[in-house]
């Protein structure tokens, strides 16, 4: 008799839509708050926030075999000319580490969600 194993998706390992936004607006916060990457977000309006937030997480969602269809512009039309560095992205590299870790999240599946967006990277380093 063959097993069969029901492993969850990461996106239901890490608790599904409502945990991966409360994660993506503590990121958000953080990356604003940082001397160096909040370059990014100045002058960006409320409503572009929002936005912004809302296809972060649906595009993790997706990325984490979650239900949600990511419907923003691909990562390389987002992010050219933002300029952004291999310093920028260890600061963000660290900073998503440490809000992964304000919530709890096990390091299976912290290093799963890295797993998910390190080849990302090209898409959005140099640009």
């Amino acid at each position: 008799m063959i097993e069969k194993t029901s492993e969850k998706s990461l996106y239901e390992r890490l608790g599904g839509h409502a945990a991966i936004a409360a994660v993506v607006n503590e990121l958000f916060v953080r990356k604003c708050a940082d001397k160096q990457l909040n370059r990014f977000f100045v002058g960006m309006s409320d409503g572009r926030a929002i936005k912004t937030k809302e296809n972060v997480v649906n595009f993790l969602s997706n990325a984490t075999g979650g239900p949600f269809d990511y419907k923003g512009r691909d990562l390389v039309a987002v992010h050219t000319g933002m300029n952004m560095t291999e310093d920028d992205w260890k600061i963000f590299v660290k900073i998503a580490a440490e809000t992964l870790n304000k919530f709890n999240v096990p390091q299976k599946e912290a290093d799963d969600v890295f797993a998910a967006i390190s080849g990302l990277k090209q898409n959005i380093v140099g640009l």
